[in-house]
């Protein structure tokens, strides 16, 4: 399940700004329900949950800081695979409506659902992909030059369809891209490689739309890794 927000922002946000969203997001659910957000908290390895990039138009962007004039339209797309959790992210937003993020507090101005694609879809980015691979002991990035980077990107959507459906996947799941480009993100200070993309998704509905539900790639519960049909920008 998805939605759109729609807001109002101005004034300054820290382009790590998804770091701080995301913590709103858990934050509204303890408020709405207590049981929901206690549930997220233990789920691993994968949370049900992502959200995308602030989709609005700075006036500046400078040493790490994004500038908006008053009254800025933004966007901002949320979803998860437990209906539950996003039922009760649409009655805090409806409730509060409004969004605290890093210092800011936003006007919500709507919220509404987002219905699913078919099941192939030409997508683009709307929150960029985060690869990596573990080498002894230890995280390592993986750019798309890298082959392993597809095969780790479409094994980790086999590993969050285990998790979530709790069988493996037995079915078809293409990914094609027509054009990539680098993004440095951060969470908090820590610089995160990450990769917007246009391209092609096909397979069987599940799979799909638990790509639409859960993100691409990994941190996706930190604002990585959404992909929406051309025409959500």
């Amino acid at each position: 399940m998805r939605i759109r927000v729609k807001l109002r922002v101005d004034g300054k946000l820290p382009i790590s700004y998804s770091y701080y969203f995301g913590s709103y997001i858990i934050r509204a659910l303890a408020r709405q329900d207590e049981d929901i957000a206690a549930k997220l908290h233990s789920m691993m390895p994968y949370k049900p949950y992502h959200f995308s990039r602030l989709l609005a138009k700075p006036v500046r962007v400078e040493n790490g800081i994004l500038t908006f004039r008053r009254g800025t339209p933004a966007t901002i797309y949320i979803a998860s695979i437990e209906k539950d959790v996003m039922l009760a992210i649409m009655d805090a937003l409806l409730s509060y409506g409004q969004i605290r993020v890093w210092k800011r507090i936003y006007t919500v101005e709507g919220v509404e659902p987002v219905n699913y694609p078919p099941p192939k879809f030409e997508f683009t980015t709307l929150s960029p992909v985060h690869v990596s691979i573990t080498r002894d002991g230890k995280k390592e990035a993986l750019s798309p030059d890298n082959p392993v980077f597809h095969e780790e990107l479409v094994q980790n959507i086999l590993r969050k369809y285990s998790t979530f459906f709790g069988k493996p996947f037995g079915g078809k799941i293409t990914i094609t891209y027509n054009s990539i480009r680098p993004r440095m993100r951060y969470v908090k200070r820590t610089p995160i490689p990450a990769y917007d993309m246009d391209g092609t998704i096909a397979g069987d509905e599940d799979i799909v739309r638990l790509i639409w539900d859960v993100g691409l790639g990994e941190k996706n519960a930190l604002g990585f890794g959404m992909v929406g049909t051309c025409t959500h920008t």
